[in-house]
């Protein structure tokens, strides 16, 4: 949860993730502590970026297929 001016709110990053495997690896770290939830998006990908995002070990992570 972030805090702005001493009020709370959640922030959530959803990440289309269509034959975008290779990058999710560098992108996820990346993502700051003050995001509480990342969606990746898998719709049916190849390359099945949903599998490798939830390989990544994070605790607020849905991957969705």
């Amino acid at each position: 949860m972030a805090s702005l001016n001493g009020r709370s709110f959640v922030i959530a990053v959803v990440i289309p993730a269509y034959k975008v495997s290779k990058h999710l690896g560098e992108l996820l770290p990346r993502i700051g502590k003050e995001v509480s939830h990342i969606i990746v998006v898998d719709d049916f990908c190849p390359e099945e970026s949903g599998k490798i995002a939830q390989a990544v070990s994070y605790t607020h992570l849905r991957a969705h297929e």
